[in-house]
């Protein structure tokens, strides 16, 4: 092959296989960070032999780096490495020494087999293709590696989890990988990829939220109804909170089951037992399901379970401790942890909470600039799910729909937070309620009669008491346009009458919802 035509190769294929490395590669976790682990550099065309290279770990709650196929230092990083049995298989009939097949690879589709012992199918725009399998190789229970070696090139491969970890509760998604696979830059490409397939352990996925209103410290948690093993069903599911001394609980415990969808699934007082009642010291809530409410459980795979409390702050500190058990497992902090009796997740409460927080409406005086109040602005202000935000949605809709959002609290609402004759509008309805540290978003929902102006987002955030977020508005004016001129006069007298207006928005209903993302992601 002539160097013009290699390179014209080399630059054809990296873009033939964007679909790929977008979807079935990613999908399976093909993660890397450069540096680590210098890639071979044998073009498509140029023969010879690779290999792939698998680490298997326990799902951690962020990415470990980029899907990129160089291997990953994973110094400095908790990992949990799983031993789990893998298999490689040629796809037959695609030989990426010719461009043409390179753009075949988007239109490949691999969906795993009914039993995930047997290997996946793999169609193209509908049509089965034949795979010729290896051996199974299981990961080492020291780092969790195998390497699959001596493939042949310029062949796509889809590998998958023939036998998955003790504990799992799905095996990873079966994946095409490519020999070679596109470099880390243009033109080099990877004739040794590596890819970080990982399973979610029974119990892990466990979150537990906080947030205060009114005085009361809410807690909210919330368990991820997974998968089982093969086989296996719920025979318990307990969910333990121990509160610190310095609180106490205030509020009725609530039990929600919901369905993968989201929907409500009914429980009635036969599906689990509440505890806490019987506590006097009231430091300790347990929740046990009864056997008519783990069935519920298994036949709700993939909805969650939450438990929602209130409770009084006796001191400063709102520590809160809770373990969930599931058959055995104890889900700590995203990890699962094999224990007969589980250990404890300690919990921060949600923080201190500032009196006097506001919002100050003003226009300026054209003529000397200075600030001038304006009554009667109404403002929603809704507590950012992250916790970190600096910036806010767009609109009142898109915070509700925000991705952060998980099954928090809706607190009530106060009857009126429109601004004074000060220009002061209360973010609690009053000086004196507190708001927790932290990002808030605001939008007007009342805009006062004869003013204009952004209606949002206005974003506040809590760093102590009395904090201020201004909130400019205009006065509606002749000069900017908004109102119908009034009749012209000159030397000759004359006359001209205009058709023009402007439109004043008037909301209606003022509230306060305030809800609290779950405490990881994973």
């Amino acid at each position: 092959m002539s160097r013009l035509a290699r390179t014209t190769l080399r630059t054809l294929a990296l873009l033939g296989t964007t679909a790929l490395t977008a979807g079935a590669l990613g999908a399976f976790g093909i993660i890397a960070a450069p540096g680590f682990a210098a890639p071979a550099f044998a073009a498509p065309g140029d023969g010879g032999t690779g290999s792939i290279t698998v680490h298997k770990h326990e799902q951690t709650s962020a990415p470990l780096g980029p899907n990129d196929g160089t291997e990953l230092d994973l110094s400095g990083q908790s990992v949990n490495p799983l031993v789990a049995g893998f298999r490689s298989c040629t796809i037959g009939g695609i030989d990426l020494a010719t461009q043409t097949d390179w753009l075949r690879l988007k239109n490949l589709v691999v969906t795993a087999a009914p039993n995930p012992a047997l290997p996946p199918i793999v169609t193209e725009s509908g049509t089965q293709l034949p795979l010729t399998c290896g051996a199974e190789q299981l990961t080492q229970a020291n780092d969790g590696t195998t390497t699959f070696a001596g493939l042949a090139a310029d062949r796509a491969y889809v590998l998958f989890e023939s036998a998955s970890p003790d504990g799992a509760l799905k095996v990873a998604a079966p994946a095409i990988v490519t020999v070679p696979y596109p470099g880390t830059q243009a033109g080099t490409w990877n004739s040794h990829p590596h890819i970080y397939p990982k399973n979610v352990i029974v119990g892990s996925g466990a979150t537990k939220t906080s947030a205060a209103q009114f005085g009361v410290v809410y807690y909210t948690i919330t368990v991820p109804i997974k998968p089982l093993p093969q086989g296996e069903t719920y025979s318990e599911f307990i969910i333990e909170d121990q509160l610190s001394p310095d609180l106490t609980y205030a509020r009725a415990a609530t039990v929600k089951l919901t369905s993968s969808t989201g929907s409500a699934v009914p429980l009635t007082q036969a599906d689990y037992t509440l505890t806490g009642d019987l506590n006097t010291s009231k430091t300790k809530l347990v929740l046990t399901l009864s056997p008519s409410g783990l069935a519920k459980l298994d036949a709700n795979i993939e909805g969650k379970l939450v438990l929602r409390f209130g409770t009084q702050a006796v001191t400063s500190n709102n520590a809160n401790t809770a373990l969930v058990k599931i058959n055995g497992s104890a889900s700590v902090n995203q990890r699962a942890h094999r224990s007969g009796s589980g250990s404890g997740v300690e919990t921060p409460g949600p923080g201190w909470s500032y009196p006097g927080q506001h919002y100050e409406v003003f226009v300026k005086d054209p003529q000397t600039g200075a600030r001038l109040p304006v009554a009667g602005a109404g403002i929603q202000t809704y507590m950012h799910p992250d916790r970190t935000a600096t910036s806010c949605p767009a609109s009142p809709a898109e915070m509700l729909s925000h991705p952060d959002w998980d099954d928090g609290f809706l607190g009530p609402a106060p009857e009126d937070n429109l601004s004074d004759t000060t220009g002061i509008s209360w973010i609690a309805g009053i000086a004196d309620l507190g708001l927790l540290e932290g990002p808030y978003c605001g939008y007007i929902d009342i805009m006062p009669q004869g003013y204009k102006g952004v209606t949002g987002p206005y974003l506040h955030v809590v760093t102590g008491p009395d904090g201020t977020t201004e909130v400019e508005l205009f006065r509606v004016d002749i000069i900017a346009g908004d109102m119908p001129p009034l009749p012209e006069t000159g030397a000759a007298g004359n006359i001209f009458l205009g058709v023009g207006g402007a439109a004043l928005v008037l909301g209606s209903g003022v509230l306060i919802i305030a809800r609290h993302r779950t405490a990881s992601r994973g």
